[in-house]
């Protein structure tokens, strides 16, 4: 292949401060916008540095699965998610993430997300029996709570129920801060005497001091493996590599990366699929009836899985038109290269974001329809491959994400079978809010109504 030098793309203007200030103040309409007007490769730069927007299906394996050599976490985005997640699997690179990764893969196993579903179902079970036989919620709150106690027994058998909020505010706060520093051309370190800066020490302190807190209990109780995640990674071995353990500032760092990915992105997740169910009761109507088929009166448990196949392609529809990781973690080039085709400079930047590529109609026929009938079997094979990636691809990808998908089904069954749901009469138009994982901007306030047994 002919390497071009070019890749197509706006003028950089003065400096390329336009560009960088429309991306910032609306990242998602800007990247939407350049893919549109330029095609599934877009260059991009700002100032001295080259960017490009890979969007479309090719690019995103040259970059995700192919190239994953070539193309690394940024470094100065992994810099600041390491101070959240410290050395955990999101952050590192090479053999050491190997290593780790191996290590984590051990707390997915069958028997475990076993153990997973059945704590799922009971916080879900538990959480509607709070609820009113008719009445609003605010329903980012709501399973933003639930996924926050169902990860923390999942991971280490705690039960935050008392704390969920308090800690779910901190952690979304960290959320907040970590895009407006990576939006900031200048980073300035945490001791600065900023407020801002105060509430993120304060934020990270309640984080790390829960989870550190959590690890030295478990080993001094003298009782490890308790069947959830952190007994996992206090006992795993390294049988194909070299032999060790973790220690536990390692236990500490790939626990929080978990705990922080594994609630919010669900959360985020689950928000969205309400909204899109509420807005769509015949899709919600049938949904409803293969919850009540399957469960029937009983509680959600793993072996229902896989009967949940309506439920399973709402899911799926839903993390392709509202991708909870709408943006990948930043790339950048280690040498020239090429890609698409196009000549890729050293050090240059490659943004991957889900939400342009699921919903361009470059790949998706009527993309901004909720349409679950696409991932049915007759038609899954009209989607590109690569076109759909809400949990990433290649190495790299989520280790969480049957997890996810598994807590995601059981929690809309569990839901659905008790429950009908429309949008609240104060509700207002509903807007994106992009920050780690994209969340309706305000909050979602719906209104629940109990099914009439009969």
């Amino acid at each position: 292949m002919t390497t071009q030098l070019h890749a197509p793309g706006p003028p950089a203007g003065l400096l390329g401060l336009k560009l960088a200030r429309r991306f910032s103040r609306d990242p998602l309409a800007f990247t939407t916008e350049m893919v549109r007007e330029y095609g599934p490769l877009v260059h991009l730069q700002f100032g001295p540095q080259h960017a490009f927007i890979a969007a479309g299906p090719d690019a995103i394996h040259e970059v995700l699965v192919a190239g994953s050599r070539t193309f690394r976490k940024e470094p100065r985005t992994r810099n600041a998610v390491r101070k959240i997640d410290g050395e955990g699997i999101i952050t590192t690179e090479g053999d050491f993430w190997l290593r780790q990764r191996r290590l984590v893969q051990k707390g997915f196993s069958a028997d475990r997300m076993a153990r997973y579903a059945e704590v799922t179902s009971r916080r879900t079970d538990q959480m509607i029996a709070r609820w009113p036989d008719s009445g609003d919620l605010e329903i980012c709150d709501e399973m933003t709570c639930l996924t926050l106690e169902t990860i923390a027994e999942t991971m280490f058998e705690v039960d935050m129920a008392a704390d969920s909020r308090e800690l779910a505010e901190q952690v979304e706060y960290l959320s907040e801060r970590l895009v407006v520093e990576l939006g900031s051309p200048l980073q300035l370190p945490d001791w600065f005497p900023l407020p801002s800066k105060r509430k993120k020490r304060h934020a990270l302190r309640a984080l790390h001091g829960m989870i550190r807190r959590v690890v030295e209990i478990r080993r001094q109780s003298g009782s490890i493996d308790r069947g959830d995640m952190l007994s996992m990674l206090l006992t795993a071995v390294d049988t194909e590599g070299d032999g060790g353990q973790m220690t536990d500032q390692q236990v500490c760092d790939e626990i929080t990366t978990l705990f922080v990915a594994g609630y919010d992105t669900t959360a985020s997740g689950l928000a969205w699929t309400w909204y899109l169910l509420a807005q769509n009761p015949e899709i919600a109507e049938q949904a409803t009836a293969e919850a009540q088929y399957v469960l029937s009166s009983r509680s959600a448990c793993y072996e229902d899985f896989e009967q949940l196949t309506l439920i399973r392609r709402v899911i799926q529809e839903s993390l392709r038109l509202y991708p909870p990781a709408w943006l990948l973690m930043l790339r950048e080039a280690t040498i020239d290269t090429q890609l698409m085709g196009y000549h890729v400079p050293r050090k240059s930047w490659i943004y991957l974001a889900p939400w342009v590529t699921h919903r361009s109609a470059r790949w998706f026929a009527d993309p901004l329809k909720f349409d679950p009938e696409r991932f049915t079997s007759g038609r899954i094979a009209e989607i590109p491959q690569h076109a759909y990636y809400p949990f990433g691809l290649g190495p790299h990808r989520c280790i969480g994400e049957r997890l996810a998908l598994l807590e995601m089904t059981l929690i809309v069954a569990t839901v659905l079978r008790n429950f009908g749901m429309t949008l609240s009469a104060d509700q207002g138009p509903v807007e994106v809010e992009p920050h780690t994982a994209i969340r309706p901007r305000g909050g979602l306030r719906l209104h629940v109504e109990r099914h009439v047994a009969g």
